[in-house]
């Protein structure tokens, strides 16, 4: 079954970016946060930690979704097929663009970096 291409696409891998980000955030803050307060302030502390972090490691990850997005959904137009390619380009596109600040060596590290971790993610399918 593929997947619809266009806005509504792009809205919904932000969406689920974030969510993502914010429950995978949650738990970990949470726990980080439990971690490195003292005794009798433990609950407290993990609260903390997830009131501090999670917004921010919600919308890095919604930035990321809609990004990725956007490059697939520009693969699948200009391409005019839907593949485990596309995901791979997309994942480097993603890096890269998201990294463009830090220059022009962050940018290949990152879209080196998105590019294999698409592959291991979808391996099977590139055979």
């Amino acid at each position: 079954m593929e997947r619809e291409s266009g806005l509504r696409r792009i809205l919904e891998d932000t969406g689920g970016g974030f969510t993502m980000g914010a429950l995978g955030g949650s738990a970990f803050h949470f726990v980080k946060g439990l971690r490195n307060s003292p005794n009798g302030t433990r609950i407290a502390g993990g609260l903390e930690a997830m009131r501090l972090n999670v917004p921010g490691v919600a919308g890095r990850f919604a930035v990321w979704g809609g990004v990725f997005s956007a490059c697939d959904c520009a693969l699948v137009y200009v391409r005019k097929k839907e593949d485990t390619w596309n995901s791979i380009i997309s994942g480097a596109a993603a890096m890269g663009i998201l990294s463009v600040r830090q220059g022009i060596p962050a940018v290949v590290r990152s879209s080196v970096l998105g590019a294999v971790l698409m592959a291991l993610i979808s391996g099977p399918g590139l055979m």
